[in-house]
């Protein structure tokens, strides 16, 4: 107990919250007076008076998919952003589309706390698998592991074989990436004959954590604890020990509530996650992420003080998470008006490997006589949602599914 990346990490739990509460007006009328979006979003609302969670939860939710269209209209952040002399270091654009950024400054993203917590040291390699390409998990990683004075592999997503040697040649300590791929890359090693030995230790997120893949991994002598992160906030909580509740990341705050209401949920029970961020650049006010979680009531026997949180428990909105990419049914309606289709429909399902697969179900409008349909979707669909996947085409898709998702995996692509 009590070695922490951040002081504050174990502070009087009382101490935290008064802090933060103390920190909420300001920060709104800053965001009401500099931003765009939040101007007219607390339009009328006297935001100084805004200094408890009771206050704070009578304020509008921010709404990922308004988000989305909000910045369709206004690009390319929707108002939110009122940079002044912080201007950002990166741009991306997930897909959604959403665009995102980050700034200058040690561990923007906060996933240095939740690598201390793993055990990485200053001095160790991380061999980063998270996508350097359009999104920003990458560039989370990468900053938290030099914040603590780590070196960095920049693997990438992709290219078992290749991974393989990397982790062989560099002898990197940990890995960073989605929960599965390491034991894509672990087995490859076995059939190469490359030797992987050097990794004890795992930071992953974007997938299902399994206790199954755990055992796998425990078994060959590497330590795996998970992060539950955003491409809006980087590290939103951690596990600073395995199958154990979340610790929130310090400098958020985070409240759960019911999915309908917007009202907060009593400690235990299920809601969804709203995340306010304390970025004046960028502003982003009891932020819906989409995911449903449940407040742990007590402290972690780390010595962590912060709220606790049950883990990733489902989503409340259509969006479906696939190899840790989140798609949209906006996104396959696109394709259907792009390509002039009658109908379509993503399949989402673990294959045999248990690995994330998607199919794109096609149904083709009467007289479309297209020889290379099924390649120019599977080219749209990759472009679309930057993912790999197969396409069908189908002689009928059902109106009720058209435009949609059907994730047929039990967890809901975790």
């Amino acid at each position: 107990m009590g070695e922490f990346f951040l002081a504050g990490e174990g502070r009087d739990s009382g101490e935290r919250e008064r802090e933060l509460l103390a920190g909420l007006p300001g920060f709104l009328e800053c965001a009401q007076r500099v931003s765009a979006a939040c101007g007219e979003r607390f339009a009328g609302v006297d935001v100084r008076g805004v200094d408890s969670r009771a206050a704070l939860a009578e304020l509008p939710v921010t709404v990922k998919a308004d988000l989305i269209a909000e910045q369709e209209r206004t690009p390319p952040f929707g108002g939110y952003d009122c940079f002044g002399e912080s201007a950002p270091q990166r741009f991306y654009m997930s897909p959604g589309p959403i665009a995102e950024c980050d700034f200058a400054g040690a561990d923007y993203w906060r996933t240095a706390a939740a690598f201390y917590a793993l055990g990485l040291r200053a001095g160790m390699t991380l061999h980063n698998c998270f996508s350097y390409h359009f999104t920003p998990a990458g560039a989370m990683c990468d900053s938290g592991a030099l914040a603590l004075g780590c070196s960095v592999f920049p693997a990438g997503p992709g290219n078992s074989e290749q991974q393989t040697r990397a982790i062989a040649r560099f002898r990197p300590g940990a890995y960073s990436g989605t929960p599965d791929f390491l034991q894509t890359i672990l087995r490859r090693a076995e059939e190469n004959g490359a030797d992987c030995s050097s990794l004890t230790m795992a930071s992953v997120s974007g997938g299902y954590l399994s206790p199954q893949l755990r055992e796998f991994y425990f078994s060959r002598g590497i330590r795996v604890l998970q992060f539950y992160g955003s491409a809006e906030f980087g590290a939103i909580a951690f596990e600073s020990a395995a199958d154990k509740p979340m610790i929130v990341s310090e400098g958020l705050l985070v409240e759960v509530v019911d999915p309908v209401s917007r009202a907060p949920v009593a400690e235990g029970e299920k809601g969804e996650v709203l995340v306010t961020n304390f970025n004046r650049a960028y502003p982003l006010v009891r932020f819906a992420t989409g995911d449903l979680s449940a407040v742990v009531p007590g402290i972690s026997d780390c010595g962590r003080t912060n709220m606790r949180l049950a883990g990733w428990l489902g989503r409340c909105d259509p969006a479906v998470k696939i190899r840790g990419v989140f798609v949209h049914p906006a996104q396959v309606g696109r394709l259907a008006e792009k390509f002039a289709l009658a109908g379509a429909r993503l399949r989402v399902f673990c294959d045999s490997s248990g690995r994330d697969a998607m199919i794109l179900q096609a149904q083709l409008s009467p007289g479309d006589c297209r020889e290379n349909a099924r390649g120019l979707l599977t080219q749209g669909l990759r472009d679309e949602t930057g993912l790999r996947g197969e396409v069908e085409i189908v002689a009928e898709v059902s109106s009720g599914d058209g435009g949609g998702i059907c994730d047929e995996r039990k967890d809901g692509g975790r």
